[in-house]
């Protein structure tokens, strides 16, 4: 999806009250309730570089991305966020979502190679 990335679903992360916990994983789950049996429908933008297709999708309840971002389950990337990013500002502020403990920076967490 365009302009937004999450932390890895196997990438672990420190809750501030207990275990440690896959907060790509919950994002992932997260997302996957708010859509439920609805139809997915992408719209093509751009590519990264990698050559991957990067995309803004909707469901009939609107942009999955803002969703996302608004419900603290993603970070903005600013590179591709084609919009108004203070939803991702507000989001980890409020430290819910995946600022809800602390975590290591995707991209960072990839480069040393914990990606298995």
């Amino acid at each position: 999806m365009q302009g937004i990335y999450a932390p890895e679903s196997r990438q672990e992360c420190i809750r501030a009250d207990g275990p440690s916990w896959r907060r790509g994983q919950q994002a992932a789950l997260a997302l996957s309730d708010h859509i439920g049996r609805a139809t997915v429908r992408c719209e093509p933008r751009d590519h990264d570089r990698h050559g991957r297709v990067l995309a803004i999708c909707f469901t009939g309840t609107g942009d999955l991305d803002r969703w996302m971002v608004a419900n603290c389950w993603v970070m903005t990337n600013r590179r591709y966020w084609l919009d108004d990013i203070a939803g991702g500002v507000r989001a980890k502020s409020d430290t819910l979502g995946i600022w809800s403990g602390s975590f290591e920076i995707p991209r960072e967490w990839r480069a040393r190679g914990a990606v298995a």
